[in-house]
């Protein structure tokens, strides 16, 4: 299982937190990335609750400084190390070891805040959000493909390509967590790099 979910109906405040994080490897012949998934799940809401924007209500604001905030923390100390013992639980099973735990791996994140009047659509990667509106599907993302003209201009611009619909032959979606071994660029910011976890963010009324 690579999938992890947050499903908070009140953050204390009266909001509430919905969130899908799909893990993946880098090698898509490796069933791997459920490590990468289950940490941002335990570690999303707590960032989220204590950036300044969000007490301000500044939420969009707040959600995109969660995101960037969030792939630091995996980048960083506590990140690998925590990373490196959910790995460990499962290579008895896999045989995949523990190196460069957060550079193949990653997962993507379809996030939804709900408050008294709006509804928040926070995504990076190819999970979807779909609202029911009177029996009609609203769409509240879109996927992050190689395909898309924009992502691939992101994409080429870095010193990728797309190969076989995927980003140098790996991977299949453009923005996720993780997957640190497409965002090597130093002279690059985070939003420009091959794979970024920079979200699209949709605002809708209730």
């Amino acid at each position: 299982m690579e999938d992890a979910a947050i499903h908070e109906l009140d953050l204390g405040d009266g909001n509430a937190l919905f969130a899908v994080f799909d893990g993946h490897g880098g090698n898509p012949f490796f069933n791997i990335g459920p490590e990468v998934s289950e940490y941002v799940s335990k570690e999303f809401t707590k960032i989220l609750l204590a950036e300044k924007a969000y007490k301000d209500k500044n939420y969009i604001e707040a959600l995109d400084i969660t995101f960037r905030k969030m792939d630091e923390k995996i980048e960083g100390p506590d990140g690998v190390k925590t990373l490196k013992q959910l790995r460990n639980k499962s290579t008895a099973q896999d045989g995949y070891g523990d190196d460069n735990v957060n550079g193949g791996t990653g997962c993507t994140a379809n996030v939804v805040l709900m408050t008294d009047k709006k509804i928040y659509c926070a995504n990076a990667g190819d999970s979807r959000g779909v609202l029911s509106r009177q029996g009609k599907a609203v769409e509240l993302s879109f996927d992050h493909k190689p395909e898309s003209p924009e992502e691939e201009q992101r994409i080429v611009a870095a010193g990728g390509n797309i190969v076989m619909g995927r980003v140098n032959g790996g991977l299949n979606l453009t923005r996720s967590f993780g997957d640190f071994d497409y965002k090597r660029k130093k002279e690059l910011p985070y939003d420009k790099q091959m794979i970024t976890c920079k979200p699209d963010i949709k605002e809708f009324n209730r």
